[in-house]
């Protein structure tokens, strides 16, 4: 009984150790990109100036990337990078989620600005965090700023995959012809309400 004890142990100990370290924070770049947010702002500026209806379109991405890759357990850290996924501009695939893939080019060119200031730091899916919520928050007015809303302090670190999983996204992405009883029970798998 004593050796599984001193064998499982120290493997519990590295576990909490290595978690301990992977926590998402909001200061998370503050020192290796300092400028990583104000970059996404500005870039979203003029994204989202030049094309107000490009802000869905950006939410619609975060909203596909969470919900294939959300835990019920922990917050989603593994994400693929867009440059995996690149196609040609305004291209559509024919499946379920082919229409959410608007947008992805502008995510690659705040990436692409954001890899010039600190290359190889700041993951994709963090980039599309940040961008969706300065998206969301461009298209308040005035007033709903005032007000407190429409803005959420995003927690960064997570981490790109290796891959891409088609699949599971043509699976967990909600469709249209979906029932409300579908989409309430697909919800709640996810941990949502």
């Amino acid at each position: 009984m004593e050796a599984p004890l001193c064998t499982v142990l120290p493997l519990f100990m590295l576990l909490l150790v290595s978690t301990a370290h992977g926590e998402l924070s909001a200061t998370f770049y503050e020192r290796s990109s300092p400028k990583l947010e104000a970059i996404v702002r500005n870039s979203m500026t003029n994204i989202v100036s030049r094309e107000r209806r490009m802000a869905a379109s950006i939410l619609r991405l975060f909203f596909h990337d969470c919900f294939v890759n959300v835990s019920t357990q922990t917050v989603a850290t593994r994400r693929y990078c867009w440059r995996t996924r690149r196609r040609s501009r305004g291209s559509r695939t024919p499946s379920q989620t082919g229409y959410s893939i608007r947008g992805m080019d502008k995510i690659e060119d705040v990436k692409a600005k954001v890899e010039a200031a600190c290359s190889g730091t700041v993951s994709c899916a963090d980039i599309l965090a940040l961008a969706a919520r300065d998206a969301v928050v461009l298209l308040a007015s005035p007033a709903c700023i005032q007000a407190g809303g429409p803005s959420w302090t995003v927690l960064l670190g997570r981490r790109d995959a290796r891959m891409a999983n088609k699949s599971a996204a043509n699976i967990n992405i909600p469709s249209p012809e979906w029932s409300l009883a579908t989409l309430t029970s697909s919800f709640s798998a996810k941990g949502l309400s």
